[in-house]
Parts: structure tokens; C-alpha cells; sequence
């Protein structure tokens, strides 16, 4: 029934109400029924779907924010945990303060109505969202069956079946005693195929953080818990696998901001990435057949099990020396055996320690987790995310309450504080193995090594296990935590083989996350190999080959930098500053893409030409605030000086939704490749673009240094980025260049040329967008080859139109440091090729042993062929 005109407040209501649902015709049916019992002139708007499909856009709920919004504000409702990110994604973008738009942790079709009443009679935007949120009383008597519950002697407030997420009501008085003695409960099923081991239980716990609520959580398949939400060793030890349902259970004013938490937890996969195969880990990419589980033993030999059942042995028959584990980060590497030593004093074994008291005990705690800190952030300004990540994990389980007091308890009943700490680090350590869990079992080891972290720090001593210095080459060793990986000297790491471990536990990731070559899950005969012995990893099979014949070691393609590390002499005469040219003497540029201080120092030691593309999307992606212009520049100056004075050119933030970055955030979009990204997404955020233009024309007036534009479609763009590069002061102190990546550039380069002075072409993206084929997707990822003739025909004509205007032109991307390219596309024209530091070597050569004449037959062959596998063919045919 219509709610009567007059209702003695405001004739016309003053707030709006937006209804956002994964389901376009939810969302309408739901202002349906609220538009009903609502006044004829409140403002409601439906959102639903993305893109034609079920989902949320947050581009479009801004859109409807902005058409429903009143002079009182908007009240936003959504969902589920997708819409309520969309949402509150909208709000952040539009810059609206909580005066102005409310997301409501209400109930979607209850809290409407309510809204749309409360509205209608004029209330202001925090009553609306007041009564939104309190929509469900008239049923706290009742008990849902969709697994959102609460206790059994409900009080006023949000009610059963609610899904309380989204941004909170301000705090007003009277309504934080609501929710004081509430007690709510939400129960999902776990999705992650691992369950929840460390690193997504500490996604958990830091979302629990600080807030005022007594937050438990069970295991209701098992029955194991409760467990405080606050410890993460007892998460870990809830044994909570894929399938088992879990019970989060909070009591005092901030339980809906519990619920809205977990909601953000569950709708975000706790942090880690799509599922893959069961039986490999995140990020993780196995060469063996669909079905097939592989196990590893630090003792015996490794062995996998096929779908057929078939077993096999550690040592690869008819090549003596080699030895099978598991890939776990690709690359090759060759070089010595070294190994992990212990420190000249071995903590609380040799007796010079004496009593411990808890004073001392926590300043180890507290140092120990300065270190750990520490680590973490210059991983994460470096760019090594996953590794930054899993360091914060053991950082996280030192401020674990549990395990602090149950030292404390042990002290307090006349115990030594340093054997109370290794008791409770063993018995919650003997707690993860024993849920039978292998990959928690497999963690177990995390947390002995804290304990010992702890107990170096207590005695002023070394860790343990460390690398001798000066020593390099091949790391010889068990599964590493994430505190000891953290301290070995990159510089001096070529590469690792692990006796025991898994593709998924910590020291592969850390490997991968780092660029150095990996086998795990070898046998522990390997441990018996002498220091010094030579030994060739390939992380790509996954094998250890000991002293290699002299016919293999060139299979080992290690970068220069390494080789002279590892004893291996180098090519002779080489010198950091010599040109690479072609047989006939062409010069073609070999440049390094970087996107850390350590990758430009590594740049420097191979030998390249300079920078041709710093990706400082990820140079601060670690950061937790917008970098400002002096914070840009002061590591740009870095990177500079690590490099010398060689030439150094910087792309501008290449973000958007596939790429996302802490302090730039996005709402979600139906097809990320082709929406808001690199230039787009810069001259979306005017703001963001000129502070950066601008540290980088004070870096143009101290340095060489080139500016590079990603994904740049538009004539019309590149001149509104050039107009804020001039503002910047920018002009005649740096070059401004594009990214060839969109196909519509590369066929308009003729419109381009009047302000880019260079072009890139970024093979990666401009593949996929002429072969619409996503790089991504495993179904169509054979088709985004940049050996396509199709391709290499725009990049021939890229390289004819910017040749006509004198200007240069390189490719970057996975092509660009495929050798088997490099004569194809000297052969197009290209006069710069830029490639990871690891590749320099490898692509310098090939452009040696390349004639231009036959470099350009090659090239117009290949264009002409039906295939990139036909290419391939032909090139591997030649090279005969």
C-alpha cells in the first residue's frame, strides 16, 4: 500500500536509494516492491548484472549513485560480498563523503522497504540507513537456514539470514548499545583446495584486527575449536580443509563489522589466487599430465603417480648424474654446490645464555619482529609480493597472542622464559601436525624456525643457518622458511635445490617471486653432494644434473653476472658499455625491463645498454599510500644510480583492473583487458598522471630518461597526455614515447609521430588484442603467440611508419627475448630489443650470429606464412 503523501515531514524525501544485485532482475523486483510502499517522488535506482552476465560494475553504480542521489544523500544496498566492493568501489571513486552516501549492512529486500519508508517520511541519511540495517527485528525470533544465525536470545538488531557487509553506519549515540550484547554467527563452506593454511588465515586475522568484538572461529565439520580469530597458529590448527564448514561467532558493539569483514574475506578467496589443479599450489604451473599427484620425502627418493599408476625413479635413466624432483621456478642455472652453515654460536646450546626472564624475552619477540618488518617491506618495495607475503605470515605468528601466553603462563609458574617460548612455539607447531593435514604438517617447520629466530635474538647472535659469505652459486638445502630465505644474499644466488618440499610450499614460492631457478622435492642423497662440486638446475624439468659433460653445459643459459659468480669464465673483452651489432655490423640496442632497485643493479652487471622500460606499477605497487612526487623521484634517482649513465626509460603506471594497486583502487569490470587501463586509467585520474609526469621531468633534468606512455589508443589521448606532460614542465627535459600494444595505434603510427618521439611495441598485449585471445585463458592461450604472422605483419608496419619519421622503434614482451624471434624481427626493422636481465645474454647472442639480408628474407617469409607454428618451423629449420 502506498505510503499517504502527507506524512508531516519534508513532502519531498531527501534521500535516494540505489539497489545493487549480482541479478539485473532482482534488483529491480526489489525497488519494485519498495517503490510501492514508498512516496512517488523518492529517487530509486536498480543496478544489476555486468556486462550482459550475472555480476556488478562498479562504473554503473556510480552512474545510478549520481542519479538517485538527493539533497540528503544516497543509501546504497547490496547483495552479496561482490556487490558490496562495487559499491563501496563507486563511493571511494565518486569522492562522496558518509554525509553524502552510506553503503548499508543491511538486509537487501527488508532493509529496502525499510529505507524506502523511513525516506519517504523524511528521515535523514543516517536514520535511513539506521532503519535499513535494523530491518530484520520483527523476526529475531526466528532461526535461518541459510547458515547466517544468531544466539539463541537474540536482541534488537540485524537478524538472522541478514548478510551484514558493506561499509558501516557512523557511530551515533544510543545505537552502539544495540549491538553491545549481540551475538552473531556466520558459517560458510571453505573453497581454497588448501584449506586454511597460513597465509589466507592471516588474511583472516588482519581482517579481524581492531576491532571491539570477542570473534571465534570453528570448525563445524570437524568439530575442532573454538579458536580465537586473533591467533593464527590456532586457525592453522582448526585443520580446516576445502569442503568443511566453518562457524565465525562474535559478541560486542562491532559484530557487524565482523560479518562484513568475513564477507570481504570469503568474496576475496582470503586473499589468494583462482584455484588451480588440487594438487598444485597457488601459482603454480606442473608440466605432468592432467591428474597426476606428485609427493615428495626429505628422505628416500621423490616419486609420482601418473593417472595410469605408473611409478617412477629419482635418477633419470641413461644420463648419469641426473637427478628428477619437481619444477618449481622456472630458468636454468650452473654453478657450485654451497650450503647452509651454522653460526659461530648455536643459540641455547652451549650454555652461555643463563636464565631468561619475560622482559628479555619479549624485547626478542620485539626485535625479531622489527627484522621480519623490515624484510617484509623491502621485499614489497622491490616488488616480490608473494614473497613479502609469506614473510608477514611468520611476522603475524610472532604477535600471536596465544603463543605469547602460553610462554607467559609457563614464566609465571617459575619456568625460564626462553624454553617456555620453544615449548609453546613446539606444542602449537605439534597442533598442525597433528590435524593430518599434509600441506599444514608441512608448515610446522614455519614455525620452529620462529622459534629459533626468537632465540638468535634473545642471544645477540647470527641465525643459524646462513649462507658463507661471499660464497654463490647453487643452494643446496632443505624447505626454507620464509625468515632464513629472506636473509640469503640474492646477488649471490643462482639457484636452488631443495631436498624434500613441494611446488607449493613456501621456498617455491619465494623462488619464483625472486626470478631464481628452482627443483624441489629432491632426494636426500642429493645432501650428500660435496661444496664446490659443478651442478646444472633446470627449474623448467624439474632435474639437478651433477659436473654436466662439456656437451650440456650450454644448456645451462645462466646471465653473465652469475656465470662470473659461479666460477665460470665469461665471454672475453666483454664490456658493460659495447654496442651489440649484427654480423654486418647493424647496431640493435639490447635494454633491460626492470621494476626494482635489485633488477636494475642485476641490469647493470649483464651488461645492457640501458633501462628501456621501468615498470613502476610495480616498483611501488608494495606501497601502502599514492607515492608522492618526491617519493617517485627519490627512487627513480635510485634506480638511475644503479645503472650508472645509461639511458633509462620510464612507462607511467600501467593499472587497471587485471592490475590492480593498493592506492589506486577499481571497481570490478566484465572484460578488464578492454576497459579502463595504463593511459586510460591515467587520464582518468589527472591527479595521479601529473604528479608522476611531474617527478619525472625533475628526474629528465638530471639524468637521461625517456617517458613511456602505456596503451595508448588515441591521437586524442597522447595529446591530452602531452598537454599535462608540458604543465609538468616536462617539455625539453625528457622525450614523451607510446606503447604500441592496441591494434588501432599501430595501424594510425602516421598520427602518433607529431608528439611521440619513440615507440615501444608490447608484443604481449597486442597479440591477444589481434588474436582476441586472453593470455590467461588456458583454452585459447595457444592462439596468443607473437610469432602469428598477423602480428609480426602490424609490427612490420609499426617499424616502416616510424622509420619514414626517423623515429625509433623496440619491442618488449616474451617475444622480444625469445631468441628464434630475434632474426625475424631484426629482419622487420626493429632497432631496440628489451628483455628481463636474465635474457640480455641469450638475445645479445642471437643478434650476433644474425646477417640483416637474410634477417629481412626471414622476415618477409614468416609474414607471409598460415601460421606461428609454420614460422616456427621455418626458423628452426634455418637454424640448422
Amino acid at each position: 500500500m502506498p505510503l499517504p503523501p502527507d506524512t508531516g515531514r519534508s513532502a519531498e524525501p531527501t534521500v535516494g536509494l540505489v539497489v545493487v544485485s549480482h541479478s539485473p532482475a532482482l534488483a529491480q523486483g526489489v525497488v519494485d516492491v519498495a517503490r510501492a510502499m514508498s512516496h512517488p517522488s523518492l529517487r530509486m535506482e536498480p543496478v544489476g548484472g555486468a556486462g550482459g552476465r550475472l555480476g556488478t560494475d562498479a562504473t554503473e553504480v556510480m552512474t545510478a549513485m549520481s542519479r538517485a542521489k538527493g539533497p540528503g544523500g544516497v543509501l546504497v544496498l547490496a547483495d552479496l560480498g561482490g556487490a558490496v566492493i562495487a559499491s563501496e568501489t563507486a563511493v571511494d571513486l565518486l569522492g562522496w563523503s558518509p554525509q553524502e552516501a552510506i553503503v548499508s549492512a543491511g538486509p537487501l529486500v527488508e532493509g529496502a522497504v525499510a529505507a524506502a519508508v523511513a525516506a519517504s517520511a523524511g528521515q535523514d541519511l543516517s536514520r535511513v540507513a539506521a532503519e535499513a540495517e535494523g530491518a530484520l527485528r520483527s523476526k529475531s525470533g526466528l532461526r535461518c537456514k541459510s547458515g547466517v544465525g544468531f544466539d539463541d536470545d537474540p536482541g534488537p538488531g540485524p537478524e538472522p539470514g541478514s548478510s551484514i557487509r558493506g561499509r558501516s553506519v557512523a557511530d551515533r549515540p544510543g545505537d552502539e548499545a544495540e549491538t553491545a550484547t549481540e551475538g552473531v554467527s556466520i558459517t560458510f563452506e571453505m573453497e581454497l583446495a588448501h584449506g586454511l593454511h597460513a597465509r589466507p588465515a592471516a588474511t583472516l586475522v588482519r581482517a579481524m584486527s581492531g576491532l571491539d568484538a570477542a570473534i571465534q572461529v570453528r570448525n563445524a565439520t570437524t568439530g575442532s575449536g573454538p579458536a580465537r580469530a586473533s591467533s593464527l597458529s590456532h586457525l592453522v590448527a582448526l585443520g580446516i580443509r576445502q569442503g568443511d564448514r566453518v562457524t565465525v561467532t562474535a559478541h560486542g558493539p562491532d559484530t557487524a563489522r565482523v560479518l562484513q569483514g568475513v564477507g570481504r574475506v570469503i568474496a576475496d578467496r582470503f586473499g589468494e589466487p583462482a584455484a588451480g589443479p588440487a594438487d598444485q599450489g597457488p601459482g603454480v604451473r606442473h608440466p605432468g599430465s592432467a591428474g597426476s599427484t606428485v609427493r615428495a620425502s626429505s628422505t628416500g627418493s621423490a616419486s609420482w603417480t601418473g593417472s595410469a599408476g605408473m611409478v617412477g625413479a629419482a635418477k633419470t635413466a641413461g644420463r648419469p648424474g641426473l637427478t628428477r624432483g619437481l619444477p618449481a621456478s622456472p630458468g636454468t642455472a650452473l654453478g657450485p654446490v654451497v650450503k647452509l652453515g651454522r653460526a659461530s654460536s648455536d643459540p641455547g646450546r652451549e650454555g652461555g645464555r643463563g636464565r631468561v626472564g619475560w622482559t628479555q624475552l619479549e624485547a626478542a619477540i620485539r626485535s625479531a619482529g622489527e627484522e621480519l618488518a623490515t624484510r617484509q617491506r623491502t621485499m614489497e618495495r622491490e616488488g616480490l609480493l608473494d614473497a613479502a607475503d609469506l614473510v608477514e605470515v611468520q611476522r603475524l605468528l610472532l604477535d600471536d597472542e596465544v603463543l605469547t601466553e602460553a610462554a607467559r603462563r609457563t614464566v609465571e609458574e617459575g619456568g625460564d622464559a626462553a624454553e617456555a617460548w620453544e615449548q609453546a612455539v613446539a606444542e602449537a607447531a605439534g597442533g598442525w601436525e597433528a590435524t593430518g593435514d599434509e600441506h599444514l604438517a608441512a608448515r610446522a617447520s614455519d614455525l620452529a624456525a620462529l622459534s629459533g629466530l626468537v632465540l638468535a635474538h634473545l642471544d645477540g647472535t647470527s641465525p643459524r643457518r646462513t649462507v658463507p659469505p661471499g660464497s654463490a652459486g647453487v643452494l643446496v638445502c632443505g624447505p626454507l622458511d620464509p625468515a632464513t630465505f629472506a636473509r640469503l644474499d640474492r646477488a649471490n644466488l643462482t639457484a636452488l635445490a631443495v631436498v624434500g618440499g613441494g611446488a607449493a610450499d613456501h621456498t617455491a614460492v619465494m623462488a619464483r617471486s625472486l626470478g631464481v631457478p628452482a627443483v624441489v622435492g629432491l632426494p636426500g642423497t642429493v645432501e650428500e653432494i660435496p661444496e664446490g662440486t659443478l651442478v646444472g638446475v633446470n627449474g623448467d624439468e624439474g632435474t639437478l644434473e651433477v659436473e654436466p659433460p662439456a656437451d650440456r653445459l650450454a644448456s645451462y643459459q645462466v646471465p653473465p653476472s652469475r656465470r662470473r659468480l659461479a666460477a665460470i669464465p665469461t665471454c672475453s673483452g666483454e664490456r658493460p658499455d659495447q654496442r651489440t651489432t649484427t654480423r654486418d655490423g647493424r647496431e640493435v640496442a639490447i635494454l633491460a625491463n626492470v621494476s626494482s632497485e635489485a633488477e636494475a643493479t642485476w641490469a647493470a652487471e649483464v651488461g645492457e645498454e640501458g633501462i628501456r622500460l621501468v615498470r613502476t606499477e610495480l616498483l611501488f605497487a608494495g606501497w601502502d599510500h599514492l607515492p608522492g612526487e618526491d617519493e617517485q623521484l627519490e627512487l627513480l634517482r635510485k634506480l638511475g644510480e644503479a645503472i650508472g649513465g645509461r639511458p633509462m626509460t620510464v612507462r607511467t603506471f600501467d593499472a587497471g583492473a587485471d592490475k590492480q594497486l593498493p592506492w589506486l583502487p577499481m571497481g570490478p569490470e566484465p572484460n578488464p583487458a578492454l576497459g579502463q587501463r595504463g593511459l586510460r586509467l591515467g587520464l582518468a585520474r589527472p591527479d595521479v598522471l601529473a604528479t608522476q609526469l611531474r617527478a619525472l621531468a625533475r628526474l629528465g633534468g638530471e639524468r637521461p630518461v625517456r617517458v613511456l606512455l602505456p596503451m595508448v589508443t588515441t591521437a586524442e589521448e597522447l595529446a591530452t597526455a602531452y598537454r599535462i606532460w608540458e604543465e609538468a614542465g616536462g617539455q625539453g627535459r625528457a622525450e614523451l614515447g607510446i606503447m604500441v600494444e592496441v591494434p588501432a595505434a599501430a595501424l594510425a603510427i602516421e598520427t602518433l609521430v607529431g608528439r611521440a618521439a619513440f615507440f615501444s611495441v608490447g608484443t604481449n598485449d597486442l597479440c591477444q588484442y589481434v588474436m582476441a585471445a586472453d593470455r590467461q585463458n588456458p583454452a585459447v592461450a595457444r592462439l596468443a603467440d607473437g610469432m602469428a604472422p598477423s602480428v609480426l605483419t602490424l609490427v612490420a608496419r609499426v617499424a616502416r611508419d616510424a622509420r619514414a619519421a626517423g623515429l625509433p622503434v623496440a619491442v618488449c614482451g616474451e617475444l622480444a627475448a625469445d631468441p628464434d624471434a630475434v632474426p625475424v624481427l631484426v629482419g622487420l626493422g626493429i632497432d631496440e630489443l628489451s628483455v628481463a636481465p636474465a635474457a640480455v645474454a641469450a638475445v645479445r647472442e642471437a643478434v650476433r650470429r644474425t646477417d640483416t639480408s637474410t634477417a629481412e628474407r626471414l622476415a618477409a617469409a614468416a609474414t607471409e606464412l598460415p601460421t606461428a607454428q609454420k614460422v616456427r618451423e621455418m626458423l628452426h629449420t634455418w637454424t640448422q
